[in-house]
């Protein structure tokens, strides 16, 4: 009898942590893929190691959208004092702004948090690991599945110029925890973001350098659109430079100093803070050799119905694609 007791408490806890589906990652793919999957009655867990609504809610996409907003109205501002509108100066408190956003995203997190509670989607808090073949480890407990969904998205890389390691050499994630803003700023990379956190930092006090990279600004688009937004942040007072490579950034007791390649020029420059924003797949971690996937690559690559080729296991989302798309919002 007592045995027999045993057995069906064994299977019990087997089937309270077995799933129809297990979403890896809370962010902007795995959300939605995880109440669809609940919607068409499966039971569903979602793992997060972090904050739900990942990287694009909480380090990049909504952070940069409500700074750009206040940037936005900075810009207007100024406009108005041309068309001879009377506004005094106007204060800018950076600290009343982050405090803003924190309350912001935060209520964001518990807006995502009901809805999955809403649908009956599990939500398992910890890093999540493939341990073999519908098997998944979550703070040292075994959860198995039918089906697995990879949505662990994107994360900041550091850039592989010579001193990337010195202290003020950033991402985004320290811009958006500082108390100040750098007086002093060179952002570097090919990245969009960079236009819209230059006129940010800018309307904010900072002196701004953006170095781009490629050798055209904004190489993606026309030469109309590229021209008329560079003239337009030369006038702002950002200064643009194309075609750059950094050479070394060294820290001195005055600042960083950089060393650039700027086309056929050779410039030096003394910042307080380096930014650049490098994005790749989050893919350390996830245990795919444990059911013998061994690809090499800065992604996981799908067909068309997001499968990995992996009996069972899909991808979604940034961890799915190349540094320049951004899947989870197509």
């Amino acid at each position: 009898m007592r045995q027999r007791e045993t057995a069906d408490n064994t299977e019990e806890q087997m089937s309270e942590s077995s799933y129809d589906v297990i979403v890896l990652g809370g962010g902007a793919g795995g959300v939605p893929a995880s109440i669809r999957a609940a919607q068409l009655g499966g039971k569903v867990a979602i793992v997060e190691s972090d904050q739900l609504g990942g990287l694009c809610m909480n380090r990049a996409c909504v952070p940069f959208g409500h700074m750009l907003a206040a940037s936005d109205i900075l810009g207007s501002l100024a406009l108005g004092k041309e068309m001879g509108l009377g506004i005094a100066d106007v204060k800018r408190d950076f600290a009343a702004l982050m405090k803003r956003q924190n309350e912001l995203i935060s209520f964001m997190r518990q807006g995502v948090k009901s809805q999955l509670n809403k649908k009956k989607v599990e939500i398992l808090q910890g890093k999540g690991k493939i341990i073999g073949k519908g098997k998944l480890e979550v703070n040292s407990k075994t959860y198995e599945f039918k089906k697995l969904i990879l949505a662990t998205g994107a994360k900041w890389v550091k850039p592989d110029f010579p001193g990337s390691d010195a202290e003020g050499v950033i991402t985004s994630d320290e811009l958006l925890s500082s108390k100040d803003l750098p007086k002093k700023i060179l952002l570097y990379g090919n990245s969009p973001w960079l236009i819209s956190i230059a006129q940010f930092l800018n309307r904010y006090g900072s002196a701004v350098t953006l170095a781009v990279q490629d050798k055209d600004f904004l190489a993606a688009e026309s030469k109309v659109i590229r021209s008329r937004l560079a003239a337009a942040l030369k006038n702002q007072g950002i200064t643009v430079w194309t075609g750059v490579e950094i050479g070394g950034v060294k820290k001195e007791k005055d600042g960083l100093h950089c060393s650039l390649k700027v086309k056929d020029r050779q410039e030096a420059l003394v910042v307080e803070s380096v930014l650049s924003l490098r994005r790749g797949a989050a893919l350390e971690g996830l245990g795919l050799e444990n059911v013998g996937y061994n690809k090499s690559g800065d992604y996981i690559p799908v067909n068309t119905r997001m499968e990995t080729g992996l009996d069972g296991i899909y991808a979604i989302g940034d961890v799915s694609s190349p540094e320049t798309k951004h899947y989870s919002h197509q």
